[in-house]
């Protein structure tokens, strides 16, 4: 069954004006962001160094602490500039915002960020989207039963597990780091 039968959009944002639409509007944000934590996505992957922002001893344990970027949606892994083994860390929120608390110095944060440009998404991530942002609707918006929620919740779980597969086909970084200190046999090896 079609959960947006007799329901038609011309435009979320800015929004054609009609209920669905502003619904649309508002839980769209929260689907995409929902859905880019669900995974170390290829395309919404950044790595970055840190800046210090303090030493000295953080929650009873932690020896230096850095502010968490701006765009970051969930802290994947954190490593010494130029190397690759992950190291321990903590996220901690605080009055002026999250911080990262780590024993690393000169510390790089590999993140999911909050990427906007849906040019970027695999189209298997934009449909686990769209079925997201259908189950939000179910109930109150659209007037469907649980059951057209329900059935939308599904339909987002199998096509996210779907781009979760595509995006590890995509990067192999996440299995083993091996494939990055390849050198083919003529080059000099170090």
């Amino acid at each position: 069954a079609n959960l947006l039968s007799g329901h038609r959009v011309t435009s979320i944002n800015p929004s054609d004006g009609s209920t669905l639409a502003n619904s649309c509007q508002t839980f769209y944000p929260i689907a995409r962001d929902m859905a880019l934590t669900q995974h170390n996505w290829f395309f919404a992957r950044k790595a970055t160094n840190l800046a210090l922002d303090g030493t000295g001893v953080y929650d009873g344990a932690w020896t230096y602490k850095y502010g968490l970027p701006a765009d970051c949606l969930v802290a994947r892994e954190i490593h010494p500039k130029g190397y690759n083994d992950s190291q321990p860390f903590d996220v901690k929120s605080t009055d002026t915002g999250n911080i990262i608390l780590t024993d690393m110095t000169l510390a790089r944060l590999t993140y999911t960020y909050k990427c906007l440009d849906v040019t970027r998404y695999p189209m298997t991530f934009v449909v686990a989207i769209s079925w997201l942002l259908s189950s939000f609707l179910t109930g109150p918006v659209l007037q469907k039963d649980k059951r057209s929620g329900d059935e939308a919740l599904r339909k987002y779980e199998y096509f996210l597990e779907q781009a979760k597969q595509e995006s590890n086909a995509m990067s192999k970084s996440h299995v083993t780091h091996q494939s990055k200190n390849y050198r083919p046999s003529y080059m000099a090896q170090v």
